[in-house]
């Protein structure tokens, strides 16, 4: 996001959401953006917004800013994804947050970018065998316990691996897919 650069983009989404009555948090809704991206979506932006943007977002202060919040951090993150060195980092929260907080977002993420391929609608055939390996992994990740204790004893060391090797999942299945402009939509 433009203006809300790093760790505090996460809470700046999150009171942008809320205030717009949104019901999905900032990792989620982030998760979504990045597998439309990485699912090959050549509409991602507008797709997303119609599913985050609750009514008419010209007559509504509180979606206009949800809006604004969107498409700063669409432009970030392809902004991420131009950079050959990072790719597609997930938004999560702070690291001062507690690790249950950050266990979870870490798993709405993924059922958010599992949504978000989804939507893509990608031929799902032309992934690699590492790239299916990589959605399954995603898709258990994706259930993380969202009651009660998350991380069953998770460190940060744990956490910091698994928020990894998400990254270099979706990093693959958008060689997979995104790059293939047969694919894109």
């Amino acid at each position: 996001m433009a203006e809300k650069e790093g760790s505090s983009s996460f809470q700046y989404l999150a009171e942008r959401l809320s205030a717009a009555s949104v019901e999905a948090g900032p990792a989620m809704a982030h998760g979504v953006f990045c597998g439309l991206i990485c699912g090959g979506s050549g509409a991602a932006e507008a797709v997303w917004i119609a599913e985050f943007v609750p009514g008419d977002s010209d007559a509504d202060l509180p979606a206009r800013e949800v809006r604004v919040a969107l498409l700063d951090l669409a432009a970030h993150t392809r902004a991420q994804l131009s950079d050959s060195g990072l790719g597609i980092r997930p938004l999560l929260p702070d690291d001062d947050m507690p690790l249950d907080d950050r266990v979870l977002a870490l798993g709405e993420w993924c059922e958010g970018f599992l949504f978000g391929v989804g939507l893509a609608g990608p031929d799902l055939d032309r992934l690699s065998d590492e790239a299916r390996e990589a959605l399954r992994d995603l898709t258990s990740v994706s259930h993380v316990d969202h009651g009660g204790e998350a991380s069953g004893g998770a460190d940060e060391e744990s956490f910091a691996e698994v928020a990894e090797f998400i990254w270099v999942a979706a990093m693959l299945i958008h060689s997979d897919l995104a790059r293939d402009p047969d694919n894109a939509r």
